[in-house]
């Protein structure tokens, strides 16, 4: 299924564009991080409806997706352990939406960790994926932390599932761009610093 709807996709735009070398293997690329972006998220989104933590899924998704487009973060070094790790942690965390109530005294804790975490840790590249330009990794950065406010605020005013969905979010990124996190997935962060 993957090989078809890669040369089936690739052979369409190949037809009507003149393409480099380096543009072929470009967009075979990325194709394949399409296919598996969307086979994924339909799973994820499938096994959530037997759960009846649809909306928990999306809405933290969504929320997620937003603060990892500045904060970055860990990547799985296998396609098999992506999806595992992709469907226990939308799994789990929509279960753990639905069903923990967050009172104030925990919701502070949680946000000045994530928000120390984000401050100092973002934005995390990967080895595949370093970010060297200083004034982008800097932009990045006061997005971040912009976004990170954003959302500490809207958790204190919110006691809804929204609150609860911006927090959990929260806790993924700051576990995604966490130093620990990449030790223990034994992968290596600020690989800006390495030399080309």
């Amino acid at each position: 299924m993957k090989e078809l709807f890669i040369s089936s996709s690739f052979n369409f735009i190949n037809n009507h564009k003149n393409l480099s070398e380096y543009e072929k293997i470009k967009i075979k690329y990325g194709l394949e991080v399409m296919y598996h972006f969307i086979t994924k998220t339909s799973f994820v989104l499938l096994i959530s409806l037997i759960f009846n933590i649809f909306w928990e899924t999306i809405l933290t998704f969504f929320l997620f997706g937003i603060l990892r487009t500045f904060c970055h973060g860990i990547h799985a070094k296998s396609n098999l352990l992506c999806w595992i790790l992709t469907l226990s942690t939308y799994i789990i965390n929509g279960i753990c939406c639905k069903l923990i109530q967050f009172n104030i005294p925990l919701k502070i804790t949680i946000i000045v960790i994530t928000s120390i975490h984000i401050i100092l840790f973002s934005p995390s590249d990967t080895i595949y994926r370093p970010i060297r330009k200083k004034e982008h990794r800097i932009k990045l950065k006061t997005n971040s932390i912009l976004i990170c406010i954003l959302y500490d605020i809207l958790t204190l005013k919110l006691n809804n599932i929204i609150s609860r969905c911006l927090l959990s979010s929260l806790i993924l990124i700051s576990i995604s761009i966490s130093p620990l996190t990449y030790k223990v997935l034994k992968m290596s962060r600020n690989n800006y610093k390495v030399p080309t």
